[in-house]
């Protein structure tokens, strides 16, 4: 057994607290490079993500293909309905029970997608102004980079199984 099993739960969220707001940080000067014009660097849904990621590691929305995937499609189906639906409360609605759908077909379910999805449609201009390319940046870069962190958390977290060596 590791040590991080054997602490105490109050000094399990402080690792984690302190784990999320390196990695956001991280997640945001990274993409911040990486970006021009006004969209944010770190979409909110990251944090919902970083919460699950360093708190809840052995959750299976914590590892890299539900990180990956779930924010993907999510981003890749807010951005299209936000595109052919004008009603931006509906286009929301639609966008994150979709999104929900393609995760569970795809099997990446990572609650923080329908985050993602609702960013894509109610985001605000500049998001609405990079269309499908807000997939790309800021979305996967973000995601890219916390499954980096969450897959190295994991690792240094979890008692060795084979099934860790998946993530």
């Amino acid at each position: 057994m590791n040590v991080y099993a054997r602490i105490k739960p109050w000094q399990r969220s402080a690792v984690a607290a302190m784990c999320a707001c390196v990695s956001i940080g991280a997640i945001g000067f990274v993409t911040g490079r990486l970006m021009s014009g006004g969209s944010p660097a770190v979409i909110a849904s990251m944090g919902a993500a970083a919460v699950i990621v360093f708190q809840f590691p052995e959750s299976p929305a914590a590892r890299v293909w539900p990180i990956l995937g779930g924010h993907l499609v999510s981003a890749l189906i807010g951005v299209t309905v936000s595109q052919l639906i004008p009603d931006r409360m509906i286009a929301g609605g639609v966008a994150v029970g979709l999104s929900l759908w393609a995760m569970a077909m795809l099997r990446c379910m990572h609650p923080p997608g329908g985050g993602t999805a609702l960013v894509a449609v109610l985001g605000g201009d500049a998001i609405q102004d990079a269309g499908y390319r807000f997939v790309l940046l800021p979305t996967f870069i973000n995601a890219l980079l916390l499954a980096g962190f969450a897959s190295l958390f994991a690792r240094l977290t979890s008692k060795p199984t084979d099934d860790n060596l998946a993530r």
